[in-house]
């Protein structure tokens, strides 16, 4: 058994809320490389964001791959707007496993803690990150790297730029 854990970037920095197309194109690099993954059997989990987190619960489903949510805390999901709540709740509903990392109410720390919660029980962490190093993606990919664990990283901004120039070619 492998679990393939996933952090990555917010809507915000993959186009903006509406960007379907850049979405639809990491779901297909997702997809792609999960589908190339090594043989035997594949647990992924995902911190629930919106964003890279469900786009790869979307992914994992459909690829009839057992998914589990490794959330900071019960109402994470609070000040979401409702059809993002509700799409949120659709994948909990379809997860193999839903996990609160930590008690319910919001701290900033809690995020990190689920992160840090992600990649300790993961055998591979898989970032849709832009290189920056601020933010959450950046803190999860450092402590995965800080505890020796394998981290595959992809540029969602190349993933995307390919999938444009692909589409115009």
């Amino acid at each position: 058994m492998v679990k393939i854990a996933v952090t990555g970037h917010r809507p915000d920095k993959l186009g903006g809320y509406q960007a379907t197309e850049n979405f639809k194109a990491i779901r297909r690099h997702m997809r792609d490389f999960l589908e190339e993954a090594p043989d035997g059997e594949l647990f992924l989990l995902s911190g629930g964001a919106l964003g890279i987190d469900q786009f790869w619960m979307e992914v994992g489903l459909y690829l009839e791959l057992p998914v589990i949510a490794c959330l900071p805390f019960e109402g994470y999901d609070a000040r979401w707007p409702t059809a993002s709540r509700r799409k949120y709740e659709t994948l909990l509903d379809k997860c193999y496993e839903v996990v609160y990392v930590c008690e319910p109410g919001y701290h900033p720390s809690k995020l990190q803690t689920r992160n840090e919660y992600l990649v300790n029980n993961s055998d591979i962490l898989t970032a849709y990150w832009n290189g920056e190093h601020v933010g959450g993606t950046a803190n999860c990919v450092d402590y995965a790297m800080s505890v020796g664990r394998q981290v595959n990283v992809f540029n969602p901004n190349e993933i995307i730029n390919l999938a444009h120039v692909e589409k115009f070619s």
